[in-house]
C-alpha cells in the first residue's frame, strides 16, 4: 500500500480512496495521526476533517469528533465571506449522520432551501423511516434529484417499506 501511495502522492481522488481502503482495513491509529497532521497543515480541509470524524467515531470517541468539528468551525470563522455563513455545516451534518442523530440532522435541514441541505434532509427522513415524506420532498422529476444516489436511496427505501410498485416507477 505504501508503494501505491508513493506512485500517486498528489492525486486527490487516489488519496481519498486510499484513505477509505485504510479505514475499511481498520488502520485507525495511523489514519488518525495522518489526518491530524493534514489538518495542522490545512485546517480548512473538509474532507480530512470528515475522515478524522469517521475514524474517531469508529473508535468510540465521539466527543473528540465533536471537538474536531468545533476546531474546524473556529478555523473557518474568519473565512465566512468566502465559505458562506455556515462553513462547518457539512462537517457538522456529517457527524450527525455518523452518530445516527437523524432527528437532529432533519431538524437542522428543515428550513434550508439549497440543494445540498434538501438532499441531506431527504436522507435524514429516509433514515427516520419517513419515506413518503422524503419522496415528496425530492420527487423523481425534481431538478435537484439528478444525483444517482438519490434514485438508489429512494428505491432501496421504498422497497424496504414494501412499496415495490412505487420503487419500480423510479427506474
Amino acid at each position: 500500500l505504501a508503494r501505491a501511495c508513493a506512485l500517486r502522492p498528489q492525486q486527490a481522488e487516489f488519496s481519498s480512496q486510499f484513505a477509505v481502503t485504510r479505514f475499511v482495513l481498520a488502520e485507525y491509529a495511523d489514519l488518525e495521526k495522518e489526518l491530524r497532521a493534514q489538518l495542522q497543515t490545512h485546517p480548512l480541509d473538509q474532507s480530512a476533517c470528515e475522515r478524522l470524524c469517521d475514524v474517531l467515531v469508529a473508535r468510540g470517541r465521539t466527543p473528540e469528533a465533536q471537538t474536531v468539528v468545533a476546531q474546524y468551525r473556529q478555523a473557518a470563522t474568519p473565512y465566512r465571506d468566502t465559505m458562506g455563513a455556515d462553513p462547518e455545516r457539512g462537517v457538522r451534518q456529517h457527524l450527525l449522520y455518523l452518530t445516527g442523530d437523524f432527528a437532529a440532522l432533519e431538524k437542522e435541514t428543515q428550513l434550508a432551501r439549497d440543494a445540498e441541505a434538501k438532499y441531506t434532509r431527504f436522507v435524514a427522513l429516509i433514515e427516520l423511516g419517513r419515506v413518503a415524506e422524503a419522496v415528496k420532498l425530492l420527487p423523481p422529476g425534481d431538478k435537484n434529484s439528478a444525483n444517482p444516489f438519490h434514485f438508489l436511496n429512494t428505491v432501496i427505501a421504498l422497497r424496504a417499506a414494501g412499496a415495490e410498485a412505487e420503487a419500480a416507477s423510479w427506474w
